[in-house]
C-alpha cells in the first residue's frame, strides 16, 4: 500500500483552463485515487477517533469531505 500511496502522491496531475500542472504535495482534486485516498484517511481518523473516546462535539461525513468542531484543546485531541 506504502508503494501505491507513493506513487499516486509524486505522479499526479491536474487540468485546468487547457493547461496542465503536476500536483506537488498532496492529490489534486479530480484525480481518480483522489476520493479513495481521502476516504481511507477519514476511516482510519473515525477509527482513531471512536476507539479512544474522543467523540467531536459535531462530526458529518459525505463522502470524502469531513466536517467536525472540537471543543477540548489540541493537547487533548
Amino acid at each position: 500500500m506504502i508503494d501505491i500511496r507513493t506513487t499516486v502522491f509524486e505522479n499526479n496531475n491536474f487540468s485546468l483552463n487547457e493547461y496542465n500542472y503536476v500536483e506537488t504535495d498532496g492529490v489534486a482534486i479530480g484525480s481518480r485515487l483522489g476520493e479513495n485516498c481521502a476516504c481511507s484517511y477519514l476511516r482510519k481518523l473515525n477509527e482513531e477517533l471512536m476507539t479512544a473516546n474522543k467523540v467531536p462535539a459535531f462530526y458529518k461525513r459525505f463522502k470524502d469531505d469531513g466536517f467536525g468542531i472540537w471543543l477540548g484543546t489540541a493537547r487533548e485531541l
